[in-house]
């Protein structure tokens, strides 16, 4: 980490060399996706996607996660959303429904390929 004028860290810019196989568009990409701090905070913390950070602070300004509660997570890609929601409500009381139909139960942790939820009075989406 470099240390800024403002007396704080940051990273340094990754540089993504061009190739005549990735067009100018998924090189941007590129760019902004290694050099985002939130990518590498979601990395870091294990998160399968920096929208969780989303989540956390919905969660943390309008207090929407209790333990107990039962949260369904529709069109669950990724699953980072359904990842942090599993560990604050806890149990089977969080399910992800991907939008091919396969489901995330929080009771295992991963994600399932037939569509069995798991979870108390949850049927699949088949």
């Amino acid at each position: 980490m470099a240390r800024g004028s403002s007396g704080g860290t940051r990273r340094l810019a990754v540089r993504v060399k061009s190739t005549r196989r990735r067009k100018a568009s998924s090189t941007e990409w590129l760019i902004r996706q290694l050099n985002d701090p939130f990518v590498a905070e979601a990395r870091r913390l294990g998160y399968r996607s920096r929208a969780a950070f989303k989540l956390i602070q919905l969660d943390t300004r309008f207090h929407l996660l209790a333990p107990g509660r039962r949260v369904v997570d529709l069109g669950c890609a990724p699953g980072g959303w359904s990842q942090y929601a599993a560990r604050i409500v806890g149990g089977s009381g969080c399910v992800g429904l991907r939008s091919d139909g396969a489901a995330w139960a929080s009771d295992h942790g991963e994600r399932t390929g037939d569509d069995s939820c798991g979870g108390p009075g949850l049927k699949g989406s088949g």
